[in-house]
């Protein structure tokens, strides 16, 4: 019995949590210009110079206007660096 209580306490509780009492829209639509900063991240541990070129190449040839690539180097080795640099990442 007392699971059973428990359960419809907590649908019950569920259901005030999410319950919207603000149903308004906003009367300004989007602007379909607006596109926000986008980072893209690869994180890399002893992975394979080539690997990473091709991971880093795909990632700068995605179709985005304002995205920034990002090669995450834990080794912080040389060959890393000068990859992110010919690539022109960061």
């Amino acid at each position: 019995f007392l699971a059973e209580a428990y359960t419809v306490y907590t649908l019950v509780g569920f259901f005030f949590q999410t319950l919207s009492l603000d149903r308004s829209t906003d009367d300004i639509p989007p602007d379909p210009n607006f596109t926000p900063s986008v980072d893209i991240f690869i994180p890399t541990y002893n992975e394979d110079v080539e690997i990473l070129r091709r991971t880093a190449t795909g990632a700068l040839f995605v179709n985005y206007p304002n995205k920034k690539v990002y090669i995450l180097d834990d080794g912080k080795r040389p060959e890393m660096k000068a990859l992110a640099d010919e690539l022109g990442c960061g």
